[in-house]
Formats: structure tokens, C-alpha cells, sequence
């Protein structure tokens, strides 16, 4: 689910548990153990390794590119062309500032029929593929908004510099209202990110 729903904050009776499979975009999240606080919010840590429920089915919107003359293009030296399965941490930190319903996929070879590039997509239209391979450490980064691997980029670059933090060194604060709040290490530390649902 993308967002606890704010019922379960109002209904849950002090001391009450729920484990929740948070995924924000794109899959982007892992299980998440809340406990109900006396003043009445949801709290709890994400499970050390990452895990999830079957997803509900739904329309699959296709996921395309189109090389135009409006493409940019330019080079990274990011380590992973995909986060969403290599760096799973880095993909929910950039998540939490993506655009609502980013969608992924793989762009294959017609020669080979092996996987070429990574695809991102937005609902609005943007997109961005990055080269799988890679020449002198960098990857190939083209699309009509590169803004959107930026992103990417500056999860990972975070989550480098916090010391490559794990899923069991996160964890959520719900309040009503569809207020959530990630942090990092203890819900009043100083590393929080925080977004209406």
C-alpha cells in the first residue's frame, strides 16, 4: 500500500499492532511493524531485510521511451542503474521525493534479447533511461527530464554519506490525517522525512 491509512490510526486501541507491507512508488518500501502509542499514533521500525506481500493486480500502464531532439543526455557516475532491486534502501529514499506513481522497466537489445538500460516513467509523461553498461565507471543517461535520475542520484549519494544505513535502521511515525515520517535511527533524531499522503 502506499500510505497507512488514516482509519487504522483512529481505530487502533493503545498497544495494537500492525504490519503493513509500505511500498510509496514504484515498489519502493518494505514491511513495516507499527505499535499503537497512547497518543495515538502509529509507530515502529521497517524489518531488517527487505520483504512484501503479493501485490494487488491492477492496470499496467506501458512504459515507453521516445528519442526526440527535446531528449537530454549526459553521464552519471551513480553506482547502480537499478536501484529498485540493487540498492532497495537508495530507491525508497529517492521515493520519498519522486513523483507520485513513477513507473520502472528494462529496455532489452533487439540483437541479444538481454537487458540494455533501465526506464523510468512518470504519469505526466516524463521519462529517463540509464545505460546498464558501463564505460570508464559511468553510465549513458538520456530522456525528456533528467531531473528524475537526479533524484535517484542524490539517494544514493545520502545514503553513502549516512553510511549505508539498512532497512532495520529506519523506521515510520503515522498520525492522523495522512501525516507520515521516516527516520532514521530514533523518531526524534535528526534525520526525518516527512510527507502527506
Amino acid at each position: 500500500m502506499p500510505e497507512i491509512p488514516s482509519a487504522w490510526v483512529e481505530q487502533m486501541a493503545p498497544g495494537g499492532r500492525v504490519q503493513a507491507d509500505l511500498k510509496i512508488t514504484g515498489g519502493a518500501g518494505n514491511l513495516v511493524d507499527l505499535r499503537a502509542t497512547p497518543d495515538g499514533v502509529l509507530q515502529g521500525r521497517f524489518r531488517a531485510r527487505w520483504a512484501g506481500f503479493m501485490p494487488m493486480r491492477g492496470d499496467r500502464a506501458d512504459i515507453r521511451s521516445a528519442e526526440s531532439p527535446e531528449s537530454v543526455g549526459r553521464t552519471t557516475r551513480t553506482a547502480s542503474a537499478t536501484p529498485w532491486w540493487e540498492h532497495q534502501v537508495v530507491w525508497f529514499l529517492a521515493a520519498l521525493n519522486l513523483p507520485p506513481g513513477v513507473r520502472t522497466g528494462m529496455v532489452f537489445d533487439p540483437a541479444t534479447g538481454s537487458p540494455s538500460a533501465s526506464l523510468m516513467s512518470t504519469a505526466a509523461g516524463s521519462w529517463v533511461k540509464v545505460s546498464l553498461s558501463e564505460v570508464a565507471g559511468s553510465r549513458e543517461v538520456s530522456g525528456s527530464c533528467d531531473d528524475l535520475w537526479r533524484i535517484v542520484e542524490d539517494a544514493y549519494e545520502l545514503w553513502h554519506t549516512l553510511g549505508e544505513p539498512g532497512w532495520d535502521r529506519f523506521g515510520l511515525t503515522v498520525r492522523g490525517g495522512h501525516h507520515h515520517t521516516v527516520w532514521l535511527d530514533e523518531p526524534d533524531g535528526s534525520r526525518q522525512w516527512t510527507w502527506l499522503a
